[in-house]
C-alpha cells in the first residue's frame, strides 16, 4: 500500500530570514519518505526570494498590509496546492517551528482527519502584592488550548507544561497551526479564514470550522517541536484571541 503524499509547508517571509535555513534543514531532513516542500514568500521585495528559491520550493506572492489576512491568503494557495497536487495531506508547519525528523510518521499513526503536534511560547507572568508589583518572570506554556468549565459555555483554557508531558493523544478545542496535519477531506470543506471584525487569526477560525463539521481537533503530546521565536523580528502573534 502506498504511503499518504504529504505537502509540507507554510507562509513566510524576510523577517524570518534568522532561522530559514534551519528550517530548510530540518524539512529536507524528514524520515517519511512521501513528501514535498513549498513555502508563500510574501516579503517586500525579492530579496529573500532569490536567496533561497534554489534551496526549496518557493512561490512568490504579493505583500500586502493587513498581516492576519495575508498569511490566511498564502495559507489558502497552499491548501489549493494540496487540493490540486491530489495530496493526502498538508502539513502546516510554520517556518520558526521545528520538529521531530519522524513527524510525518507520528501524526498519520493517529488516522485523524486533524491532528496537531506541541509547541511553546514564553508568557509574562506578574504577581502582585497590595497593588505593587512583587515579581515577574516569564513561563513557556504549549499553545493548545482545551474545554473548560460548564459544557453549554464555549469556554477554554490553556494547558501547562506539565499537561503535556506524558505522551497521549488529547482532543483540544484549539492548537495553533504551526505544526498540524490536515486530511484532504478537510482541506477540501474549509478555507482558511479571518473575521475582520475580530482580532483572532486564522488558526483560530479553522479550529472552529472543524469542530462546525463535526471533526474534533487532536494533539499529540508525543510531537514536540522547537519553537525559534526568540529572535523574531516581527511582533505579530499568531494565536492572538
Amino acid at each position: 500500500m502506498d504511503k499518504p503524499k504529504v505537502l509540507v509547508g507554510c507562509p513566510t517571509c524576510n523577517h524570518y530570514e534568522y532561522c530559514t535555513d534551519t528550517y530548510i534543514a530540518a524539512v529536507k531532513n524528514l524520515s517519511y519518505t512521501n513528501y514535498d516542500i513549498l513555502l508563500m514568500d510574501n516579503s517586500e521585495t525579492d530579496d529573500y526570494f532569490n536567496k533561497y528559491k534554489t534551496k526549496v520550493p518557493m512561490i512568490k506572492t504579493k505583500r500586502i498590509e493587513n498581516l492576519k489576512e495575508l498569511i490566511a491568503r498564502d495559507r489558502n494557495l497552499l491548501r489549493q496546492k494540496a487540493i490540486e497536487g491530489n495530496y493526502d495531506y498538508f502539513l502546516s508547519l510554520e517556518i520558526d517551528v521545528i520538529p521531530p525528523k519522524d513527524v510525518i510518521e507520528k501524526l498519520l499513526s493517529h488516522d485523524k482527519k486533524v491532528v496537531s503536534g506541541v509547541y511553546f511560547k514564553e508568557y509574562g507572568v506578574k504577581i502582585k502584592k497590595a497593588g505593587k508589583l512583587v515579581k515577574s518572570y516569564n513561563t513557556p506554556l504549549p499553545l493548545v488550548w482545551v474545554k473548560h468549565g460548564n459544557p453549554e459555555e464555549d469556554l477554554m483554557r490553556q494547558l501547562n507544561a506539565s499537561e503535556v508531558e506524558d505522551h497521549r493523544l488529547i482532543e483540544a478545542k484549539l492548537s495553533g497551526v504551526g505544526c498540524v496535519l490536515i486530511h484532504r477531506d478537510i482541506l477540501k470543506k474549509i478555507e482558511f479564514r479571518i473575521d475582520k471584525s475580530r482580532i483572532s487569526c486564522d488558526d483560530v477560525w479553522f479550529a472552529d470550522d472543524v469542530r462546525k463539521l463535526g471533526f474534533k481537533n487532536y494533539v499529540d503530546t508525543s510531537v514536540k517541536c522547537k519553537h525559534l521565536i526568540k529572535d523574531k523580528k516581527i511582533k505579530f502573534n499568531v494565536t492572538n484571541f
